[in-house]
Protein backbone atom coordinates (compact mmCIF):
# COMPACT_ATOMS: atom_id res chain seq x y z
CA UNK A 1 0.00 0.00 0.00
CA UNK A 2 2.67 2.70 1.11
CA UNK A 3 3.91 2.23 -2.80
CA UNK A 4 0.86 2.88 -4.48
CA UNK A 5 -0.57 5.26 -1.58
CA UNK A 6 -1.57 8.32 -3.80
CA UNK A 7 -3.22 6.34 -6.88
CA UNK A 8 -6.67 6.98 -6.72
CA UNK A 9 -7.53 3.60 -6.98
CA UNK A 10 -6.07 2.62 -3.68
CA UNK A 11 -8.09 5.53 -1.68
CA UNK A 12 -11.01 4.16 -3.08
CA UNK A 13 -10.07 0.49 -1.60
CA UNK A 14 -9.08 2.26 1.70
CA UNK A 15 -12.56 3.42 1.61
CA UNK A 16 -14.21 -0.23 0.62
CA UNK A 17 -11.55 -2.30 2.66
CA UNK A 18 -10.00 -0.12 5.20
CA UNK A 19 -10.71 -0.02 8.91
CA UNK A 20 -13.51 2.28 8.09
CA UNK A 21 -15.45 0.31 5.68
CA UNK A 22 -19.06 1.62 6.52
CA UNK A 23 -17.59 5.33 6.09
CA UNK A 24 -19.81 5.61 2.89
CA UNK A 25 -23.32 4.82 1.40
CA UNK A 26 -24.48 4.50 -2.08
CA UNK A 27 -25.72 8.59 -3.04
CA UNK A 28 -29.07 8.42 -4.31
CA UNK A 29 -29.28 12.55 -4.82
CA UNK A 30 -26.52 15.09 -4.13
CA UNK A 31 -26.61 17.22 -0.52
CA UNK A 32 -27.78 20.99 -1.42
CA UNK A 33 -24.17 21.79 -0.30
CA UNK A 34 -21.85 19.70 -2.49
CA UNK A 35 -22.00 21.66 -5.38
CA UNK A 36 -20.60 19.68 -7.80
CA UNK A 37 -21.61 19.50 -11.41
CA UNK A 38 -21.98 17.42 -14.45
CA UNK A 39 -19.54 19.85 -15.90
CA UNK A 40 -16.49 19.16 -13.11
CA UNK A 41 -16.41 14.91 -13.67
CA UNK A 42 -17.15 14.94 -17.25
CA UNK A 43 -14.65 12.88 -18.38
CA UNK A 44 -14.24 10.90 -15.58
CA UNK A 45 -17.69 9.34 -16.20
CA UNK A 46 -17.91 8.37 -19.51
CA UNK A 47 -19.96 10.84 -20.97
CA UNK A 48 -22.78 10.09 -18.19
CA UNK A 49 -24.27 12.56 -16.02
CA UNK A 50 -23.78 12.36 -12.53
CA UNK A 51 -27.83 11.67 -12.79
CA UNK A 52 -27.24 8.59 -14.51
CA UNK A 53 -24.79 6.85 -12.52
CA UNK A 54 -26.77 7.90 -9.80
CA UNK A 55 -29.93 5.99 -10.83
CA UNK A 56 -27.33 2.99 -12.07
CA UNK A 57 -26.03 2.52 -8.78
CA UNK A 58 -22.64 3.74 -9.60
CA UNK A 59 -21.72 7.07 -7.50
CA UNK A 60 -21.36 6.41 -3.22
CA UNK A 61 -20.50 9.26 -0.98
CA UNK A 62 -18.75 9.88 2.26
CA UNK A 63 -20.35 12.58 3.36
CA UNK A 64 -18.58 14.06 7.13
CA UNK A 65 -20.19 17.86 6.85
CA UNK A 66 -22.45 17.36 10.02
CA UNK A 67 -20.11 15.58 12.41
CA UNK A 68 -17.35 17.75 11.82
CA UNK A 69 -18.76 21.21 11.75
CA UNK A 70 -17.25 23.48 14.51
CA UNK A 71 -20.53 24.04 16.85
CA UNK A 72 -21.28 19.46 16.67
CA UNK A 73 -19.60 19.33 20.03
CA UNK A 74 -16.24 18.12 19.10
CA UNK A 75 -13.07 19.55 20.58
CA UNK A 76 -10.32 20.17 18.22
CA UNK A 77 -6.74 20.57 19.35
CA UNK A 78 -5.09 23.46 19.45
CA UNK A 79 -3.65 24.16 15.43
CA UNK A 80 -5.51 21.67 14.37
CA UNK A 81 -7.59 20.85 11.12
CA UNK A 82 -10.28 18.22 9.99
CA UNK A 83 -12.78 19.93 7.48
CA UNK A 84 -16.10 18.84 7.07
CA UNK A 85 -15.55 16.91 3.95
CA UNK A 86 -17.77 15.11 1.38
CA UNK A 87 -16.35 12.70 -1.37
CA UNK A 88 -17.95 11.19 -4.56
CA UNK A 89 -16.86 8.23 -5.38
CA UNK A 90 -17.90 5.98 -8.70
CA UNK A 91 -17.59 2.93 -10.03
CA UNK A 92 -15.81 3.23 -13.43
CA UNK A 93 -15.52 1.56 -16.65
CA UNK A 94 -12.62 -0.76 -15.13
CA UNK A 95 -14.48 -1.73 -12.42
CA UNK A 96 -12.54 0.14 -9.99
CA UNK A 97 -14.55 2.09 -6.68
CA UNK A 98 -12.72 5.50 -7.08
CA UNK A 99 -13.15 9.24 -5.83
CA UNK A 100 -14.14 11.38 -8.15
CA UNK A 101 -14.83 14.98 -6.41
CA UNK A 102 -14.06 15.93 -2.60
CA UNK A 103 -15.61 18.72 -1.63
CA UNK A 104 -13.66 20.56 1.74
CA UNK A 105 -16.31 23.14 2.94
CA UNK A 106 -19.84 23.07 2.53
CA UNK A 107 -21.81 25.17 0.09
CA UNK A 108 -18.12 26.56 -1.45
CA UNK A 109 -16.84 26.02 -4.82
CA UNK A 110 -13.38 27.27 -3.65
CA UNK A 111 -13.09 24.12 -1.60
CA UNK A 112 -14.11 21.61 -4.50
CA UNK A 113 -11.26 19.72 -6.33
CA UNK A 114 -11.97 16.93 -8.59
CA UNK A 115 -9.94 13.93 -9.82
CA UNK A 116 -7.09 15.29 -12.16
CA UNK A 117 -3.98 13.85 -10.67
CA UNK A 118 -2.75 17.43 -9.34
CA UNK A 119 -1.44 18.01 -6.44
CA UNK A 120 -4.16 20.05 -5.35
CA UNK A 121 -6.23 16.75 -5.85
CA UNK A 122 -3.54 15.05 -3.70
CA UNK A 123 -3.63 17.54 -0.79
CA UNK A 124 -7.64 17.45 -0.79
CA UNK A 125 -7.22 13.49 -0.61
CA UNK A 126 -5.13 13.87 2.57
CA UNK A 127 -8.14 15.90 4.82
CA UNK A 128 -10.65 13.89 3.31
CA UNK A 129 -8.82 10.53 4.49
CA UNK A 130 -8.04 12.34 7.87
CA UNK A 131 -11.57 12.66 8.43
CA UNK A 132 -12.39 9.03 7.80
CA UNK A 133 -8.71 8.15 10.11
CA UNK A 134 -10.38 9.90 13.27
CA UNK A 135 -14.27 8.91 12.88
CA UNK A 136 -12.69 5.31 12.34
CA UNK A 137 -10.78 5.65 15.73
CA UNK A 138 -12.85 7.47 18.38
CA UNK A 139 -16.09 6.03 16.87
CA UNK A 140 -15.74 2.77 14.34
CA UNK A 141 -13.43 1.51 16.68
CA UNK A 142 -13.28 2.51 20.03
CA UNK A 143 -16.77 3.15 20.60
CA UNK A 144 -18.61 0.98 18.29
CA UNK A 145 -17.08 -2.45 19.20
CA UNK A 146 -14.77 -1.13 22.63
CA UNK A 147 -17.28 0.73 24.84
CA UNK A 148 -20.70 -0.13 23.62
CA UNK A 149 -19.74 -3.77 24.78
CA UNK A 150 -18.97 -2.86 28.01
CA UNK A 151 -21.90 -2.72 29.72
CA UNK A 152 -23.49 -5.96 28.13
CA UNK A 153 -20.25 -7.24 29.89
CA UNK A 154 -20.65 -5.57 33.41
CA UNK A 155 -24.62 -5.89 33.48
CA UNK A 156 -23.66 -10.50 32.48
CA UNK A 157 -21.38 -10.53 35.01
CA UNK A 158 -23.67 -8.99 37.81
CA UNK A 159 -27.08 -10.83 37.01
CA UNK A 160 -26.67 -13.76 35.37
CA UNK A 161 -25.46 -17.30 37.17
CA UNK A 162 -22.53 -19.29 35.12
CA UNK A 163 -25.28 -22.08 34.45
CA UNK A 164 -26.92 -19.72 32.48
CA UNK A 165 -27.02 -20.71 28.91
CA UNK A 166 -26.70 -17.06 27.61
CA UNK A 167 -23.67 -16.54 30.30
CA UNK A 168 -22.49 -19.67 28.61
CA UNK A 169 -23.14 -18.44 25.43
CA UNK A 170 -21.80 -14.48 25.50
CA UNK A 171 -18.69 -15.03 28.06
CA UNK A 172 -16.05 -15.97 25.74
CA UNK A 173 -16.79 -12.56 23.85
CA UNK A 174 -17.54 -10.62 26.75
CA UNK A 175 -14.32 -11.52 28.98
CA UNK A 176 -11.78 -8.94 28.39
CA UNK A 177 -13.99 -5.70 27.17
CA UNK A 178 -13.71 -4.38 31.16
CA UNK A 179 -9.99 -5.06 31.81
CA UNK A 180 -8.96 -3.35 28.32
CA UNK A 181 -11.60 -0.40 27.92
CA UNK A 182 -10.08 0.84 31.50
CA UNK A 183 -6.89 0.61 30.21
CA UNK A 184 -7.91 2.73 26.81
CA UNK A 185 -9.39 5.31 29.34
CA UNK A 186 -6.23 5.74 31.01
CA UNK A 187 -3.61 5.41 28.14
CA UNK A 188 -5.25 6.86 24.99
CA UNK A 189 -8.57 8.61 25.89
CA UNK A 190 -7.79 11.92 28.40
CA UNK A 191 -6.65 14.75 26.60
CA UNK A 192 -3.06 14.77 27.90
CA UNK A 193 -2.06 10.75 26.54
CA UNK A 194 0.54 10.24 25.14
CA UNK A 195 -1.21 9.94 21.70
CA UNK A 196 -3.68 13.00 21.77
CA UNK A 197 -1.43 15.43 20.28
CA UNK A 198 -1.15 13.43 17.09
CA UNK A 199 -4.91 13.33 16.46
CA UNK A 200 -7.16 16.07 15.35
CA UNK A 201 -10.04 15.70 17.79
CA UNK A 202 -10.72 14.96 21.15
CA UNK A 203 -11.59 11.70 22.09
CA UNK A 204 -14.06 12.24 24.83
CA UNK A 205 -15.97 14.80 22.91
CA UNK A 206 -15.81 12.23 19.90
CA UNK A 207 -17.68 9.86 21.88
CA UNK A 208 -19.44 12.08 23.91
CA UNK A 209 -21.38 13.67 20.98
CA UNK A 210 -22.08 10.68 18.86
CA UNK A 211 -23.53 8.81 21.95
CA UNK A 212 -26.07 11.09 21.75
CA UNK A 213 -27.27 9.79 18.55
CA UNK A 214 -26.27 6.26 18.94
CA UNK A 215 -28.62 3.30 18.62
CA UNK A 216 -28.15 -0.35 19.01
CA UNK A 217 -29.43 -1.01 15.59
CA UNK A 218 -26.02 0.50 14.29
CA UNK A 219 -24.39 -2.23 15.37
CA UNK A 220 -26.20 -4.65 13.41
CA UNK A 221 -23.66 -4.80 10.47
CA UNK A 222 -26.32 -6.54 7.76
CA UNK A 223 -28.56 -4.09 8.41
CA UNK A 224 -26.60 -1.14 8.37
CA UNK A 225 -25.29 -2.17 5.09
CA UNK A 226 -29.01 -2.60 3.88
CA UNK A 227 -29.70 0.78 5.19
CA UNK A 228 -26.27 2.54 3.34
CA UNK A 229 -27.20 0.93 -0.09
CA UNK A 230 -24.15 -0.94 -0.01
CA UNK A 231 -24.80 -4.34 -1.76
CA UNK A 232 -21.34 -6.24 -1.99
CA UNK A 233 -22.82 -8.09 -5.28
CA UNK A 234 -22.52 -4.65 -6.74
CA UNK A 235 -19.35 -3.38 -5.61
CA UNK A 236 -16.10 -4.44 -7.13
CA UNK A 237 -13.56 -5.72 -4.30
CA UNK A 238 -16.04 -4.86 -1.29
CA UNK A 239 -14.38 -8.24 0.43
CA UNK A 240 -15.18 -6.33 3.89
CA UNK A 241 -18.91 -6.62 2.90
CA UNK A 242 -18.25 -9.95 1.55
CA UNK A 243 -16.74 -11.75 4.22
CA UNK A 244 -18.76 -9.90 7.20
CA UNK A 245 -22.01 -10.98 5.76
CA UNK A 246 -20.64 -14.59 5.65
CA UNK A 247 -19.17 -14.47 9.76
CA UNK A 248 -22.60 -12.86 10.80
CA UNK A 249 -24.50 -15.78 9.23
CA UNK A 250 -22.34 -18.06 10.75
CA UNK A 251 -22.87 -15.95 14.07
CA UNK A 252 -26.55 -15.94 13.76
CA UNK A 253 -26.82 -19.52 12.73
CA UNK A 254 -24.79 -20.51 15.91
CA UNK A 255 -26.71 -18.62 18.09
CA UNK A 256 -29.96 -19.48 17.18
CA UNK A 257 -28.66 -23.08 17.57
CA UNK A 258 -27.33 -22.74 21.20
CA UNK A 259 -30.63 -20.67 22.48
CA UNK A 260 -32.95 -23.16 20.50
CA UNK A 261 -31.51 -25.86 22.71
CA UNK A 262 -32.82 -23.95 25.82
CA UNK A 263 -35.46 -22.36 25.39
CA UNK A 264 -37.48 -25.39 24.17
CA UNK A 265 -41.00 -23.19 24.84
CA UNK A 266 -39.92 -20.94 22.65
CA UNK A 267 -41.07 -17.21 23.51
CA UNK A 268 -42.66 -18.15 26.79
CA UNK A 269 -39.50 -19.10 28.11
CA UNK A 270 -37.97 -15.84 27.21
CA UNK A 271 -40.49 -13.78 28.87
CA UNK A 272 -40.67 -15.75 32.02
CA UNK A 273 -36.19 -15.83 32.54
CA UNK A 274 -35.75 -13.70 35.49
CA UNK A 275 -32.20 -13.71 35.29
CA UNK A 276 -32.28 -12.73 31.11
CA UNK A 277 -35.00 -9.76 31.90
CA UNK A 278 -32.61 -8.38 34.86
CA UNK A 279 -29.59 -8.33 32.33
CA UNK A 280 -31.16 -6.78 29.51
CA UNK A 281 -32.88 -3.99 31.75
CA UNK A 282 -29.72 -3.41 33.23
CA UNK A 283 -28.03 -2.75 30.22
CA UNK A 284 -30.96 -0.45 28.75
CA UNK A 285 -31.13 1.13 32.18
CA UNK A 286 -27.97 1.61 33.68
CA UNK A 287 -25.74 0.76 30.85
CA UNK A 288 -27.49 2.99 28.16
CA UNK A 289 -30.34 5.27 29.29
CA UNK A 290 -28.20 6.67 32.99
CA UNK A 291 -28.15 10.39 31.22
CA UNK A 292 -31.56 11.02 29.34
CA UNK A 293 -33.60 8.12 29.43
CA UNK A 294 -32.83 6.88 26.57
CA UNK A 295 -31.81 3.38 26.16
CA UNK A 296 -30.56 3.50 22.75
CA UNK A 297 -32.78 0.38 21.10
CA UNK A 298 -32.10 -2.08 23.91
CA UNK A 299 -35.20 -3.46 25.12
CA UNK A 300 -36.17 -3.07 28.91
CA UNK A 301 -37.23 -7.33 28.90
CA UNK A 302 -37.23 -9.51 26.06
CA UNK A 303 -40.42 -10.53 24.78
CA UNK A 304 -39.50 -13.06 22.14
CA UNK A 305 -36.75 -15.39 21.54
CA UNK A 306 -36.03 -14.07 17.88
CA UNK A 307 -35.50 -10.72 19.70
CA UNK A 308 -33.07 -12.66 22.49
CA UNK A 309 -31.55 -14.14 19.16
CA UNK A 310 -30.43 -10.61 17.52
CA UNK A 311 -29.51 -9.13 20.26
CA UNK A 312 -26.93 -12.23 21.21
CA UNK A 313 -26.10 -11.99 17.67
CA UNK A 314 -25.20 -8.05 17.62
CA UNK A 315 -22.97 -8.59 20.55
CA UNK A 316 -21.10 -11.67 19.44
CA UNK A 317 -20.55 -10.26 16.08
CA UNK A 318 -19.48 -6.54 17.16
CA UNK A 319 -17.00 -8.27 19.67
CA UNK A 320 -15.69 -10.65 17.74
CA UNK A 321 -15.76 -10.02 13.88
CA UNK A 322 -16.56 -6.32 13.60
CA UNK A 323 -13.72 -5.75 16.02
CA UNK A 324 -10.79 -8.09 13.50
CA UNK A 325 -12.20 -5.95 10.78
CA UNK A 326 -11.92 -2.32 11.82
CA UNK A 327 -8.91 -2.87 14.47
CA UNK A 328 -6.20 -5.34 12.91
CA UNK A 329 -5.93 -3.61 9.19
CA UNK A 330 -4.79 0.01 11.24
CA UNK A 331 -1.09 -0.65 10.83
CA UNK A 332 -1.37 -1.51 7.27
CA UNK A 333 -3.89 0.90 6.14
CA UNK A 334 -2.59 4.19 8.44
CA UNK A 335 1.24 3.14 9.22
CA UNK A 336 2.25 6.03 6.82
CA UNK A 337 0.75 9.36 7.50
CA UNK A 338 0.77 11.12 4.03
CA UNK A 339 -2.26 8.01 3.52
CA UNK A 340 -3.96 8.79 5.98
CA UNK A 341 -3.06 11.49 8.22
CA UNK A 342 -4.56 11.40 11.96
CA UNK A 343 -3.77 15.49 11.91
CA UNK A 344 -3.56 18.39 9.60
CA UNK A 345 -1.15 21.64 10.33
CA UNK A 346 -2.95 24.09 8.00
CA UNK A 347 -6.03 25.26 7.21
CA UNK A 348 -7.82 23.58 3.98
CA UNK A 349 -6.59 24.91 0.90
CA UNK A 350 -9.04 26.46 -1.93
CA UNK A 351 -8.81 25.29 -5.63
CA UNK A 352 -7.34 29.05 -6.37
CA UNK A 353 -4.18 28.42 -4.73
CA UNK A 354 -0.81 27.16 -5.75
CA UNK A 355 0.05 23.93 -3.72
CA UNK A 356 3.35 22.54 -3.79
CA UNK A 357 5.42 20.11 -1.68
CA UNK A 358 6.25 22.71 0.83
CA UNK A 359 2.67 23.61 1.41
CA UNK A 360 1.75 20.12 1.40
CA UNK A 361 4.33 19.00 3.63
CA UNK A 362 3.51 21.78 6.09
CA UNK A 363 -0.27 20.84 6.44
CA UNK A 364 0.97 17.01 7.51
CA UNK A 365 1.57 15.70 10.90
CA UNK A 366 4.99 16.88 11.95
CA UNK A 367 7.14 14.24 12.95
CA UNK A 368 6.68 14.52 17.02
CA UNK A 369 2.48 13.28 15.97
CA UNK A 370 3.20 11.35 12.97
CA UNK A 371 5.33 9.12 15.47
CA UNK A 372 2.78 9.01 17.66
CA UNK A 373 -0.14 7.62 15.85
CA UNK A 374 2.45 5.20 14.32
CA UNK A 375 2.67 4.08 17.67
CA UNK A 376 -1.03 3.68 18.12
CA UNK A 377 -1.58 1.64 14.99
CA UNK A 378 0.88 -0.66 15.38
CA UNK A 379 0.36 -1.55 19.56
CA UNK A 380 -3.27 -1.83 18.44
CA UNK A 381 -2.92 -4.34 15.38
CA UNK A 382 -0.92 -6.97 17.09
CA UNK A 383 -2.52 -9.75 18.03
CA UNK A 384 -2.36 -10.79 21.84
CA UNK A 385 -0.98 -13.87 23.07
CA UNK A 386 -3.48 -15.12 25.05
CA UNK A 387 -5.98 -14.48 21.82
CA UNK A 388 -9.35 -17.28 21.52
CA UNK A 389 -10.54 -17.49 17.84
CA UNK A 390 -13.70 -17.25 16.72
CA UNK A 391 -14.79 -21.03 17.03
CA UNK A 392 -12.21 -21.92 19.39
CA UNK A 393 -13.88 -23.30 22.78
CA UNK A 394 -11.41 -23.52 25.27
CA UNK A 395 -13.42 -23.34 28.10
CA UNK A 396 -15.89 -26.05 28.10
CA UNK A 397 -18.94 -24.38 29.61
CA UNK A 398 -21.71 -25.82 27.38
CA UNK A 399 -21.08 -30.24 27.90
CA UNK A 400 -24.84 -31.03 26.67
CA UNK A 401 -24.59 -33.07 23.79
CA UNK A 402 -27.41 -31.17 21.48
CA UNK A 403 -25.28 -27.76 22.46
CA UNK A 404 -21.65 -29.24 21.35
CA UNK A 405 -23.20 -30.44 18.03
CA UNK A 406 -23.87 -26.46 17.29
CA UNK A 407 -20.55 -25.60 18.26
CA UNK A 408 -19.11 -28.34 16.01
CA UNK A 409 -21.57 -27.14 13.31
CA UNK A 410 -20.32 -23.74 14.15
CA UNK A 411 -16.82 -24.34 13.72
CA UNK A 412 -17.20 -26.44 10.03
CA UNK A 413 -19.45 -23.32 9.09
CA UNK A 414 -16.74 -20.90 9.53
CA UNK A 415 -14.19 -23.66 7.89
CA UNK A 416 -15.86 -23.38 4.68
CA UNK A 417 -15.66 -19.51 5.27
CA UNK A 418 -12.54 -19.20 5.79
CA UNK A 419 -11.55 -21.96 2.69
CA UNK A 420 -13.38 -19.02 0.67
CA UNK A 421 -11.81 -16.32 1.67
CA UNK A 422 -8.18 -18.13 1.25
CA UNK A 423 -9.09 -19.07 -2.26
CA UNK A 424 -10.03 -15.52 -3.28
CA UNK A 425 -7.24 -14.17 -1.56
CA UNK A 426 -4.94 -16.38 -3.50
CA UNK A 427 -6.02 -14.64 -7.10
CA UNK A 428 -5.87 -11.09 -5.64
CA UNK A 429 -3.69 -8.37 -5.77
CA UNK A 430 -3.99 -6.75 -2.60
CA UNK A 431 -5.78 -9.39 -0.61
CA UNK A 432 -8.21 -8.91 2.48
CA UNK A 433 -7.73 -11.00 5.23
CA UNK A 434 -9.48 -9.39 8.47
CA UNK A 435 -12.77 -11.22 8.43
CA UNK A 436 -10.62 -14.81 8.07
CA UNK A 437 -11.84 -16.10 10.95
CA UNK A 438 -8.34 -17.95 11.87
CA UNK A 439 -7.97 -14.02 12.30
CA UNK A 440 -11.25 -13.19 14.37
CA UNK A 441 -10.42 -13.15 18.25
CA UNK A 442 -13.44 -14.33 20.05
CA UNK A 443 -13.26 -10.96 22.19
CA UNK A 444 -11.84 -7.31 22.26
CA UNK A 445 -8.25 -8.00 23.56
CA UNK A 446 -6.69 -4.79 21.76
Amino acid sequence: MCFSWDKDEVCGWHMLNGPHPLAFAQCKSLPHYFLVNDNDVANLLGGKTLLQEMNAGKLYIADFTDIYQRNSGLVWKKGAYCPPAVGLFHVNASSKFVPIAIQLQPSDRDYLFVADGSQKWLLAKMYFRCCVSNKHEWIMHFFYTHTCMEPYAVSMFRCMSVQHPVYKLLRPHLRTVTAINAEARTDLIPANSSIAHGLSIDAKSFVKTKFKTFSMDILDIPKQLKKQGLDPSKIPEYWYGHDILAVWKCISDYVAGILNVYYTAGDSDVKSDRELNDWVNECANEGMAWEDGNTKGVPNQFTSLQELINFCVIIIGTGSAQHAAVNFGQYENFRFPPSSPFIMNMPPHKNSEKIDLVRIMKSLPNGLQASATTAMVTSLSVFSNVEEYLGDFREKWFIDEAALKVQAKFKADLQVVRSTIEERNAKLERPYNHLNPTRIPNSVVI
